[in-house]
């Protein structure tokens, strides 16, 4: 049982996860939920109903490397089926294979079955062959944040659905009258049972009777429509009234009192709009906008009046709020005696702008005899698939999240990770390892822990996922999103950063070739005068140069004994200086923003013999602080270097005038004084360094 007393989570040896009981992640009998290989990636995942009731189970097949190759995963959720799906990863192609046993006639198997290629924006979708319509290619791409998510899927694929004629006509069980039942509904949202509403006209073709104390609304189809999309429908219409009596109409009523069982018994409705649907009808009729156009006037000849009879195209958001702007509401014109349509086709059709629903109906608000025939409907496709937000660390939003209807859906989300949610997982499976949204932390530990020592190696992302993304499961790397917001002397505060940063970077890089110019420049000259290489050396005890910069020396110095030995420079004689003792000498580099090297060692020795290959300059620790802007700060803290290879380690925050750090840097540099790398500080939201 899911209580306060009950351990949820279990982990083995390793640190991998084991048992999550909230997702039901264990077998009926309590054991172990998750088997992992020798790379620490799960093998086989086991998922439960309840203590007596088992989902199925998930097994993974892996290459050395740990490349995912295979997913099976069986379902038994259902009693009495089993349906197996093979999901085979090739490269950047997905295959598919399903079998249901026993065989389901309204779930064909299939057997490799392609499901797309990736591609570097998006998909290549594959749609196979489905009655006279040939299979085909189909191009999708992914629009992504700063961070890698996936927020909507764009096709370049033209398509529409067009539904069969509910003409009311063919013989009991004939293929016409099982294709308009099977596609069309009734006002609860059932199957329209043609066979069961159908009346003779007296015209001698079969049509659908509708009044109000039938219940007023006729044949109706709820879709899950996406922004871009369009509808176009159609209706034909008879009735005999010469002036209808409409005193009892009220369409708010009629679609209130029906809409808790149209939710209900549709599959178009997510699962949340379904869970509160028992406030839906109240929400309803406190919509006035709504009210009003469901009470279209009718039209009239003179004095006599049309039964206010109408064909509906109802637009709903995701959340089921309604669009008054480009919903349409068409009554019946004054045509006694004869048949008439109603349409919203071509120019007409009604333009979908907010992803969410299209009710679509005929109705009869009066208790004058109105007859419907030939129900035409064509949902024309727009370029959106899906539109997907979410939650900091990857739950989906599923409120405002919307995908349309029976395409392939796009697995690549958060973090550009696939998502996991056979069995109802609810995970995403990165390269090393899962990572549940619902937590916020991944099931195994981190694969660079080394790398991230002040954190948990469960956490994700640092605990910001607004900043960073880790799309392989191995270290979290910074967004596109760039420095802070806010504004300083009228410059933006990130804008300000950015040029800082890029500043000193350009002060390196112009001090680093200036100093390695008058180190050429010196070991030339002294090798086409003729003076050793060494000279500082000799004479005072000690050398500064780093091994990068003894090399530009030495080759330098190689091409002045060259160039001397042909252009000779004439040197007159100094007079000999008799050295007492050696001064200490501090050599810092030109125009760079903190001091490069440092000789003033209390261990220097006169007459030192130490190699200057070898020898390497002393960086002490020091902290200094600039101003950005009036308020801003930029405090800087050279440090040492411990890392193999390292000079000196540059740790640098940012903060606001509350003296909050609001940005974080370390820069590393090489024995040659040059930037390696540079990533945020460890350690906290202060960035205190680590003994690293």
């Amino acid at each position: 049982a899911k209580t306060s007393a009950t351990i949820d989570y279990t982990y083995d040896a390793n640190g991998n996860m084991i048992k999550d009981l909230n997702k039901g992640i264990a077998t009926t009998a309590g054991g172990t939920g998750i088997t992992y290989n020798h790379l620490n990636l799960p093998s086989q995942i086991t998922v439960r109903k309840n203590t007596t009731t088992s989902k199925g189970t998930i097994t993974y097949t892996y290459d050395a490397a740990g490349t995912k190759l295979s997913k099976v995963t069986v379902d038994v959720s259902t009693t009495g089926k089993t349906i197996t799906t093979t999901t085979n990863y090739i490269g950047g192609m997905v295959f598919e294979s399903r079998t249901t046993s026993p065989i389901d006639a309204n779930q064909p198997d299939y057997t490799h079955r392609l499901q797309f290629i990736a591609h570097e924006e998006g998909r290549v979708r594959f749609t196979p062959l489905s009655g006279a319509v040939p299979a085909r290619f189909s191009y999708d791409y992914f629009l992504k944040d700063h961070l890698g998510n996936t927020r909507m899927v764009l096709t370049e694929e033209a398509s529409s659905e067009t539904y069969p004629a509910l003409s009311f006509e063919g013989a009991a069980g004939s293929v016409e009258l099982q294709n308009q039942d099977r596609y069309w509904e009734n006002k609860a949202g059932q199957s329209i049972n043609v066979a069961g509403v159908l009346t003779m006209h007296s015209t001698g073709t079969n049509a659908m009777l509708t009044r109000k104390d039938l219940g007023a609304i006729g044949a109706a189809k709820l879709l899950k429509v996406m922004s871009g999309d369009k509808i176009q429908t159609s209706v034909q219409f008879h009735y005999t009234a010469t002036n209808a009596n409409n005193s009892s109409a009220s369409g708010i009523n009629s679609l209130v009192a029906n809409i808790t069982q149209l939710i209900a018994n549709s599959v178009s409705p997510s699962e949340v709009i379904k869970s509160g649907v028992s406030s839906l009808g109240s929400s309803l009729s406190s919509q006035t906008a709504l009210a009003n156009l469901l009470n279209t006037a009718n039209t009239a000849s003179g004095s006599n009046q049309a039964p206010k009879a109408y064909l509906h195209v109802l637009l709903f958001n995701d959340q089921f709020k309604f669009d008054a702007v480009n919903s349409k509401v068409i009554p019946v014109p004054y045509t006694v005696n004869s048949w008439g349509t109603l349409s919203r086709i071509g120019a007409n059709a009604v333009s979908v702008e907010k992803n969410g629903y299209a009710y679509v109906y005929f109705s009869n608000e009066s208790n004058e005899l109105v007859y419907f025939d030939n129900f035409n409907l064509t949902h024309e496709r727009g370029p959106v698939l899906e539109e997907t937000h979410y939650y900091p660390f990857g739950l989906t939003m599923a409120g405002i999240s919307s995908r349309a209807m029976g395409k392939l859906e796009n697995n690549k989300k958060y973090n550009g990770i696939e998502f996991e949610n056979d069995l109802d997982l609810n995970t995403y499976d990165a390269y090393y390892r899962e990572l549940d949204p619902q937590t916020g932390r991944w099931w195994q530990i981190d694969p660079k822990i080394e790398n991230m020592e002040a954190w948990s190696p469960y956490a994700s992302n640092f605990d910001n996922p607004i900043s960073f993304s880790d799309p392989l499961g191995d270290e979290p790397e910074e967004g596109d999103s760039g420095p802070p917001g806010g504004t300083c002397c009228g410059v933006g505060v990130g804008t300000l950063i950015k040029i800082l940063d890029k500043a000193d970077k350009l002060a390196d890089k112009v001090g680093e070739y200036v100093r390695q110019g008058l180190v050429s420049a010196g070991g030339t000259l002294s090798g086409m005068v003729g003076l050793p290489n060494n000279m500082y050396e000799q004479v005072t005890g000690q050398n500064t140069l780093t091994e990068s910069d003894q090399a530009i020396n030495n080759s330098a110095h190689q091409m002045g004994q060259v160039a001397g030995m042909f252009t000779p420079i004439p040197v007159t004689p100094a007079p000999s200086l008799a050295v007492v003792s050696p001064k200490k000498i501090t050599v810092t580099a030109p125009a760079l923003p903190i001091s490069k090297v440092n000789t003033s060692s209390s261990n220097s020795q006169s007459g030192s013999n130490t190699s200057s290959a070898t020898k390497q300059s002393k960086v002490e620790k020091s902290i200094r602080t600039e101003k950005i802007g009036e308020k801003y700060t930029k405090t800087t803290e050279v440090r040492p270097g411990k890392g193999p290879g390292q000079s000196r380690a540059e740790y640098i925050r940012y903060k606001n005038p509350a003296g909050k750090v609001i940005r974080t840097q370390k820069h590393t540099y090489d024995r040659g004084n040059n930037f390696k790398h540079k990533k945020p500080l460890r350690g906290g939201p202060e960035g205190r360094p680590q003994n690293e």
